[in-house]
């Protein structure tokens, strides 16, 4: 876990493990992003059930209740963003809200993103590029960890975008 700019932009986690635990249905202050790599889970936002298959991207706003339920006999392994919604509204005073995706996904009662093949890979360059640049410690290091995080959140924007102006399926 690795906080950027003397207070909390966003944290990010990959995580492979097989657990147990039963989770209570909760709710954040910061917005979480998952893209699932594997496993048995279904994850309930807002009451809604999103069995998840690898590749999925789920998108949980702040105050949204939800939970996972987990098959504790699989691997699940996901990554997770956290984010303050404040800092996605206007990064760095660009006009462009990337806190948009929650707000449409949470709206069209659809959290669940399953991007296609393409998209799906150039969403996991730029975690790759993001989890890559965050063990560096060079000039610049920092800007550029918040230029791909930046980078994925417009990506995930314009897809979301594009499924909103042509409607979700059911």
């Amino acid at each position: 876990m690795k906080h950027y700019f003397s207070f909390f932009i966003f944290k990010y986690f990959h995580i492979k493990d097989k657990t147990k635990k039963q989770f209570p249905y909760h709710f954040h202050d910061f917005n979480k992003v998952i893209l699932f790599v594997s496993g048995d889970v279904t994850y309930y936002v807002d009451g809604r059930p999103y069995i998840l298959k690898p590749g999925d991207i789920l998108l949980v706003r702040h105050h949204c209740l939800h939970k996972p339920v987990i098959n504790p006999s699989a691997v699940y392994e996901r990554i997770v963003i956290w984010t303050r919604p404040g800092f996605l509204e206007s990064p760095l005073n660009y006009p462009e809200n990337l806190g948009s995706c929650f707000g449409i996904a949470t709206s069209a009662g659809k959290c669940l993103l399953r991007p296609e093949s393409s998209l799906l890979k150039e969403l996991k360059n730029d975690l790759t590029l993001l989890e890559t640049s965050m063990t560096e410690e060079g000039y610049g290091a920092g800007i550029l960890t918040a230029s791909y995080f930046l980078q994925f959140f417009v990506h995930l924007n314009r897809a979301y975008i594009k499924l909103d102006s042509s409607g979700f399926d059911s």
